[in-house]
Parts: structure tokens; C-alpha cells; sequence
């Protein structure tokens, strides 16, 4: 007779379902109003994701472009759905996501019945309710929760199908290739599941199998059937691919995610796809389709692999140290820094540490009772997990192993509260030791992994939100609280520096830049900034030398060599400006910017008639600049060559008969040399042609004027 808590009801599925839904609005309410969970901006990814699900619903272009995916299209598609019907909040979106997640208890709680019975069941709802990962990401605009919804479903559905109806099978496949669409590496689960599939085939029966695959290629192959139709490209679901597997396969990788520029927590459309495109085309010489890019970066990744194979074997054994350590490792959002906002964080609610020792007790108690559902579930969490090697590892990637190591570590904390309760205590301390030493090895810190890595984005994210805000002072405290966590971080020294500006501490702002120079000194930003600091405050002799360092560090920067080129010249270094003005015009040919500058240093080292060909050079190129007379005229005035300025006034003038501007230079030069009579003629024809009356010009030259 079947026990009475076997009984597979609803009452324990549904009130999981509630507590798992109710816990998460509790979290939600206590980060409502903390700027990390509230202004997108400023976690790239879900920033992408809003925005593109933005365009698709406000556009009704359900092709999402013109472009085949560079990322996973799934969660863009889901919240454009969203958007199409309503206007949700962000907080609305996250409610979304803690009923998705009240939907994974029921899935998970199916699962985990079919592996232990119903009190396996009760134990794993429970710890999902209270997973703190799980929670901490429902109240992001991430697909993290519609990720696991799904993959909890394909998992439940696959294990319920075992000598069920067909439907069943087609469902999980669906279910596999939907959460595929926003992480392709999911796919290598569904070929995991052959083994099982041939292994069970008689209980399965011939067609069960063949309807899970052909739901998941439906959807997979809809999303490249719509590359191949917009972009004429057959990237399979999405184009990243290829870069991150070099981010985990290189000399720079060090298992976790990186730029591959400089360009700080850039948007992902300027790193995987625009940055990207760039450097591969940039070697190759050639225009790229998107899946060559990919290609492209990939056959890099594989040439390191084969070219360092001890290091590849070092790198993949801190990946693997990674992904099965209890440390969470952060990609946008950082799940440690939470503490500051959140009492959650203080709670020792369930963690990864506590699922994976029981979870191996679980998968060594089921290998007496063999089924279909314990094959299915060790060999996706396999599968998936050596996927994640293969590129790079991160919370966010780690949790879709979740809903099968937590089912397991309940069956395994029940399988080993039952040995201890039944007196099998040889057997019973043989199980704890060995979960002892997992938790160990779990909770043990991988080198260059820290817990409060992430406050210096943390506090730099808060910086600039009150930044953006126009709250400089709040913002100031964020960034000075930053750069202690994160003496590398690059964007807290610039936004701290134009903070401190914005506040009229110029001193502190120049400070700023040169704790960045010395924390950084190889930095051509940071060296950029500062040596322009300098120059805008009078420091030209200061500022050169953090400006060559710019040019060293980064010689096709053209702003950087027309800044050093005016440090040079304001320092008196004239021939040094006209090198640095050389590059510049290497560079930058067609700018009338620098051949203006050209102009200007060649006076200066009194080299006029190559002044005057570089200032007709570049009112050539730009009719709106002062042209090349007036220019010369202007400087030989200012100088105090009055004879100059009246002889290249006149050449204005000659040129341009109705140009005010050239008739005042020769009014005051006149009046300089004092020739009066004809500095008032002259003066009279600047009115004439649209002049404005000067009284002190006037008095100084005695001109006498008729009222107007």
C-alpha cells in the first residue's frame, strides 16, 4: 500500500509554489527603490534586452532587424511580447520573473517526486523557495528565471514521459529549445540525453525520442531559418559563439568574462558584435558576414588551445574550480553587494556550496534504483556543465545546473537522514565525510576570487547614478568608496575627476586623474585625461609628458597628438609641436582642425608662408573657418607686428571687399601705427558692411559717427 505522504497531491506542489512566489516579492520589496535594481542602465545586458524588446514592439517588426542574432533572441522577444499588450515598470517585469520562478517550484518538485517520492519532493521545493541565487536574480531584467522556468520544465516533462504520452516528450524538447534560444550551450544537453534515450528505449517506445527532437529543431531552426532570411547568414541561433569561447580560450582568459578592448562595461553591442567585427575584419582585410566574425574568434581560441596545452590544462581546471565552488561569480550584476541594501543577504538561506555535496549523495544513492529519470538528470547536469567549461564560467551561466542539483541534494540529504536514522552509522559517516570534504573543496577560494570584488562597481554604479541625476556630492562619496575595492577601475577616476570639476575643486579634480595615472600608468585614457586637465589649467609644461605618454601607448590617436601638440607649443617647444602636429596631420589629413593648428605653430616658429599655405589648406577643407589672411592678419596683430597685420589685412580685404571682419583688422592696425585717418575710413566700411559700433574704438581714433 502506498504511504500516506506519498500521496502525489497538489496541496504541497501549490503551497511551495505560493511561499517560493511570496518570498521573492519580500526580497523584491526590500531592493525596490536601490538604484542597482532600478535604472537598467547601468547593467549592460539587461539594458540591451529592454531596449531591443523596445524596438521590436514599437516597430512591430517581429524579425527583430536586419542583422542575424549576435546574442540569444529569447528574453528580447519575451519582454517585447510584454510590451506589445501593456507598459510594465521594471518592478512589473520583476514580479514576472518571481512567478516564473513559482512555476519552477512546480516543475522542480515533479522532478524531484519522480526521483525520491514525495518527500524528496516537499525537501527540494523547499530549498528552491528559499535559494538565495535564485531569488537575488528574480529581482534583476535578466532571463535568468525564464531560463530556468523552461529547463526545470524540458527536465520534468523528459522524466514524466518515461512510458507517458507522446505530447510529453514534444513538450520537453520545445521547453529545451526555447531556453536554447537565450543559451545556445543548452543544446548539448538535448544530444546528453541519447544515451539515455537508447539506454530506456524500450520503455520509452520508438517515437517518444523522435518527438523531442523534432520540437527542439522546430524552434531551433525557425530562429536560423530567420538569420538566413534576413541577413543571408545561417548563424545557428546566435553569432557570439565564437568570441566567447576565445574569452575562455586565450592567453588573457582566466575563466571568467572580459573585454576584449578598452572599453570598460561597454554595451554588448559594442563588444560581441561592433568591436568584435572590427578587429577580425581589421585582419583579415575583408568584409565579414556575422558568422565569419565568429569563426574568426573561435579559430583563435582553438589555436591557443593547441599551441599551450599545459596552460589550456590549468586554465580549464580553474574553470572547473569555478564552476563547482560555492564563490558566485558576477557578469553585470554582482550578488555579493547586495549586503548593503538587502537583510537577505544576511541570511544563511540555502547557497550552490549547500546543493552540490548533497547533490552527489543523491546521485550515489539512486545507483541501486536505476530509471530514466535518474539517467536524464546527471547526464544534462553534465553536459550543461561541461559546456560552461568550454567558454567561461559566471553565476549567471552556472544556474540553469540548478534545478537538477538541487532535486538531487534532496534526495541525497533524505537518503543520508534516513542511514543515520535506521543505525547504519559506518554507512551514515562514510556520507558525511565524503559531503564534508565537497563542502570543503566547495567553500575553499578559488585564487583571484573575492567576495567584495564587486563593491567597486558596486559603489561606482551609485556613483554615477547620482552623477546622472545631477547629485555630484552623493555622487563624489559612491566614487571616493569605489576606488579603495577597485584601484583598477578606470571609469571611477574620470566620472570622480568631472565631479569634483562640476564642484569647482579643480585641484581635487587634477588630483583624481594623477591617482588614476599612478595606479594606472599605462593607461592611455587615464594619461589623456590628465595631461588635457593640465593644459586647460594653464599647465601646458605639466602637460606634456603624460600626453607623449598617450601617444606611445595609443600613436593612432589623433586627439592626442593635436593636445600634445598645443602642450608643446604653449611650453615654448616649438619644434617639438611641429612634430607632434606632423603625426597629427599623418593621421588626420582631411581635417581642417589640424591644419589650422599646422597654421598656427608655423607662425609661431615664423615660418609664414608655409602659415599661410596650411590656413588656406584648411579653409579649403572647412569655408566656414576664418580664412588664411584674416588668420595671419590676427596673429601678426596680436603680436604686435602691426605693419604685418595691415599687409595681410589688406589681402583680405582685396579678397573679400565686404568682409567686416577683415575691414576691423585694418582698423585697429591703422590705428596702432597711427595712421587715424585711415583706421576711421577703414572703421567706417566695418559698419558699412554690417559692423558693430565700438565706442572705445571711436574715441581712440577720434571717429565721428551720425546717430543711427
Amino acid at each position: 500500500m502506498r504511504r500516506r505522504d506519498d500521496h502525489p497531491g497538489l496541496r504541497w506542489p501549490l503551497g511551495l509554489a505560493a511561499a517560493a512566489l511570496a518570498i521573492r516579492l519580500l526580497y523584491l520589496a526590500t531592493v525596490a527603490r536601490d538604484p542597482l535594481f532600478t535604472s537598467l542602465e547601468h547593467l549592460p545586458d539587461a539594458f540591451f534586452f529592454h531596449q531591443w524588446a523596445r524596438d521590436i514592439a514599437a516597430r512591430g517588426d517581429w524579425l527583430g532587424g536586419r542583422e542575424a542574432f549576435f546574442l540569444g533572441p529569447l528574453y528580447a522577444y519575451f519582454l517585447a511580447f510584454l510590451y506589445s499588450f501593456a507598459n510594465p515598470t521594471f518592478t512589473a517585469l520583476k514580479i514576472v520573473n518571481a512567478l516564473l520562478d513559482a512555476g519552477t517550484t512546480l516543475f522542480i518538485f515533479g522532478f524531484a517526486r519522480r526521483l525520491g517520492g514525495e518527500r524528496v519532493a516537499r525537501l527540494a521545493g523547499v530549498i528552491w523557495a528559499l535559494y538565495l541565487p535564485a531569488i537575488f536574480f528574480s529581482a534583476l531584467v535578466l532571463p535568468v528565471s525564464l531560463d530556468l522556468f523552461l529547463v526545470s520544465a524540458s527536465i520534468y516533462f523528459l522524466a514524466r514521459g518515461a512510458g507517458g504520452k507522446l505530447w510529453l516528450f514534444a513538450a520537453a524538447g520545445a521547453a529545451l529549445g526555447l531556453a536554447a534560444l537565450d543559451r545556445p550551450n543548452l543544446l548539448v544537453c538535448a544530444l546528453a540525453a541519447i544515451p539515455a534515450f537508447v539506454l530506456y528505449r524500450r520503455t520509452l517506445g520508438g517515437w517518444r525520442p523522435a518527438a523531442y527532437f523534432a520540437a527542439l529543431v522546430v524552434i531551433v531552426g525557425a530562429a536560423t531559418l530567420r538569420n538566413y532570411a534576413v541577413a543571408g547568414d545561417p548563424v545557428l541561433i546566435s553569432s557570439q559563439g565564437g568570441l566567447n569561447f576565445y574569452l575562455g580560450n586565450s592567453a588573457e582568459a582566466r575563466g571568467v568574462y572580459w573585454d576584449i578592448g578598452e572599453t570598460g562595461q561597454g554595451r554588448p553591442e559594442a563588444l560581441n558584435r561592433d568591436l568584435a567585427a572590427a578587429v577580425a575584419e581589421k585582419d583579415t582585410g575583408e568584409e565579414l558576414t556575422a558568422s565569419q566574425v565568429s569563426r574568426w574568434w573561435a579559430a583563435r581560441g582553438f589555436a591557443w588551445l593547441r599551441g599551450h596545452p599545459a596552460e589550456a590544462a590549468r586554465l580549464y581546471l580553474r574553470k572547473f574550480r569555478l564552476l563547482t565552488n560555492d564563490y558566485e561569480v558576477g557578469l553585470n550584476a554582482d550578488f555579493y553587494f547586495p549586503r548593503a541594501v538587502s537583510a537577505f543577504h544576511w541570511v544563511p538561506l540555502p547557497w550552490f556550496g549547500f546543493l552540490l555535496p548533497f547533490a552527489i549523495l543523491g546521485l550515489l544513492a539512486g545507483r541501486a534504483n536505476p530509471s530514466f529519470p535518474r539517467a536524464v538528470g546527471p547526464l544534462f547536469a553534465a553536459a550543461y556543465g561541461l559546456s560552461v567549461l568550454a567558454f567561461f564560467v559566471s553565476a549567471r551561466y552556472r544556474m540553469p545546473l540548478v534545478p537538477v542539483l538541487l532535486a538531487f541534494a534532496a534526495v541525497g540529504f533524505v537518503h543520508l537522514y534516513e542511514r543515520w536514522r535506521a543505525g547504519r552509522w559506518g554507512r551514515a559517516a562514510a556520507l558525511t565525510a565524503l559531503a564534508a570534504a565537497v563542502a570543503v573543496l566547495a567553500a575553499y577560494p578559488v585564487p583571484g576570487t573575492s567576495r567584495t570584488a564587486g563593491f567597486g562597481m558596486g559603489f561606482y554604479r551609485y556613483g554615477k547614478y547620482h552623477f546622472d541625476r545631477g547629485r555630484t556630492e552623493e555622487a563624489v562619496a559612491y566614487l571616493e568608496r569605489a576606488l579603495p575595492y577597485r584601484p583598477d577601475l578606470r571609469p571611477a577616476y574620470l566620472l570622480l575627476s568631472v565631479a569634483y570639476d562640476r564642484q569647482g575643486e579643480t585641484e581635487r579634480a587634477l588630483e583624481t586623474l594623477q591617482r588614476g595615472v599612478t595606479a594606472l600608468p599605462e593607461d592611455p585614457a587615464l594619461l589623456f585625461a590628465y595631461g588635457v586637465a593640465l593644459l586647460e589649467n594653464d599647465r601646458a609644461g605639466e602637460a606634456v609628458a603624460p600626453l607623449e605618454a598617450t601617444t606611445r601607448l595609443a600613436p593612432e590617436d589623433a586627439a592626442a597628438w593635436a593636445h600634445l601638440a598645443e602642450a608643446r607649443k604653449r611650453a615654448g617647444d616649438l619644434a617639438g609641436a611641429k612634430e607632434a602636429c606632423d603625426r597629427l596631420l599623418a593621421l588626420t589629413a582631411r581635417d581642417a582642425g589640424a591644419w589650422l593648428r599646422a597654421a598656427e605653430i608655423a607662425f609661431h616658429r615664423g615660418e609664414f608662408a608655409g602659415a599661410a599655405t596650411a590656413a588656406e589648406r584648411a579653409f579649403a577643407l572647412d569655408p566656414a573657418l576664418p580664412p588664411a589672411n584674416l588668420l595671419l592678419g590676427s596673429w601678426f596683430f596680436e603680436s604686435g607686428d602691426y605693419e604685418r597685420a595691415v599687409e595681410y589685412g589688406g589681402k583680405e580685404v582685396a579678397a573679400r571687399p565686404r568682409s567686416p571682419a577683415a575691414w576691423s583688422l585694418l582698423a585697429l592696425a591703422y590705428e596702432r601705427r597711427g595712421q587715424s585717418e585711415r583706421a576711421r575710413e577703414a572703421y567706417r566700411n566695418y559698419l558699412t558692411y554690417g559692423g558693430v559700433r565700438d565706442p572705445d574704438f571711436e574715441k581712440a581714433a577720434g571717429v565721428v559717427t551720425s546717430p543711427r
